[in-house]
């Protein structure tokens, strides 16, 4: 019988290897999972592989190029005036 280490929602151990506590870890593929993402890692210490997940909140929405988000009246008064209302 393996002794398995298994670890759930170390959330401390954010960055390193929850195997040897390595700050190495190296991130692969990411995986979208509803409002989830998980980074993909694997440790080159020790050889654990895993994942880091993180909950995916919405913040805003902007345009290629604003520094600042849009603001609608601003778009609603520049239509108008493309359109000599």
């Amino acid at each position: 019988m393996t002794d398995k280490k298994e670890y759930k929602n170390n959330f401390d151990l954010q960055g390193q290897c929850p195997n040897c506590g390595s700050d190495g870890i190296e991130y692969g593929e990411t995986e979208l999972e509803g409002e989830d993402i998980c980074y993909r890692f694997s440790c080159p210490v020790c050889g654990a592989t895993g994942g880091e997940w993180y909950f995916l909140e919405f913040s805003e929405i902007t345009v290629d190029g604003e520094e600042e988000p849009v603001d609608l009246a601003d778009l609603e008064e520049d239509y108008k005036k493309l359109l000599k209302i």
